[in-house]
């Protein structure tokens, strides 16, 4: 039966193998993830009804985001766009910022605050110019800064003109309680610059089996907190598969929006994040 409305994934991540040409960032030999292209994702996401796919340049490949763009480019019906990685800190960042937004595929920049160094960022002004410049530009931030919704919404409060997208709900999954930062999650809505990446239930649900039904509870409060218009679905694969497969990630958001209006689901799915980037 075909589906109500289109489908996307708003969180997929591709990449080679390393190469002299093109290393991996310092410390991603260890481990070794297996190399996913474009095509292997795509072999999986096709086939489950996903019409779609956003490429998150992984935080493995550094500051290289050729072959993103190149398997976007390749696969423009299935690939919409894709979010990429730069040094906040360059020089030329306005010129990278510019020869990016050249590219049609191009839909914002991925921050990612996880080591010590890196979550400076919030306090140090360090991020300022990029925030900045993605306002004047027109860009979406997607941020990844796992266990700090209290900071993302000081950091959200002081770029009011910055389109902000949460990866993975500001969670840490690694953390006994996943979810004890909740309430300040929910709290994230009082910032109208910020949109929710719904991606990571099935590995903050660590303490249940799928479907994940406390889960589903979790997502109905976001449902209630932020809206549809502010949510969008993604799955963190391939290293989802940590957790559950890429068919159990999507009947589980399929279960969790089941009594929502129709369109609802369909802004969750894909309408939320076409408005937001495209």
């Amino acid at each position: 039966m075909t589906a109500a409305y289109e489908i996307i994934d708003s969180h997929v991540h591709y990449w080679q193998a390393a190469s002299p040409a093109r290393p991996w960032a310092p410390g991603a030999n260890a481990p070794n993830p297996v190399p996913q292209s474009v095509d292997d994702i795509l072999a999986t996401t096709q086939p489950a009804g996903v019409g779609r796919i956003v490429q998150v340049v992984p935080s493995l490949m550094g500051y290289d985001n050729r072959y993103a763009f190149e398997g976007a480019e390749s696969h423009p019906d299935q690939v919409l766009g894709v979010f990429a990685r730069v040094d906040a800190q360059s020089p030329d960042l306005r010129a990278q910022l510019a020869a990016l937004c050249a590219r049609p595929k191009f839909l914002g920049i991925r921050v990612a605050l996880l080591s010590e160094a890196q979550r400076a960022g919030f306090t140090d002004g360090s991020l300022s110019l990029l925030f900045d410049l993605a306002a004047e530009h027109g860009f979406v931030i997607a941020l990844y800064a796992r266990g700090y919704p209290r900071e993302i919404a000081a950091l959200a409060r002081r770029h009011w003109d910055t389109r902000i997208l949460i990866d993975h709900m500001a969670m840490n999954h690694q953390r006994p309680q996943p979810f004890e930062d909740w309430p300040d999650i929910l709290a994230l809505s009082s910032c109208p610059n910020i949109w929710i990446k719904a991606s990571y239930f099935p590995e903050a649900c660590h303490d249940e089996p799928f479907p994940w039904l406390r889960g589903q509870q979790r997502f109905q409060q976001l449902v209630d907190a932020f809206g549809a218009q502010r949510l969008i679905w993604g799955t963190n694969y391939p290293p989802s598969l940590q957790a559950c497969s890429y068919r159990q990630s999507l009947e589980f958001m399929k279960q969790a929006c089941a009594a929502l209006p129709l369109a609802d689901q369909s802004m969750i799915f894909g309408g939320t994040l076409l408005k937001l980037c495209c």
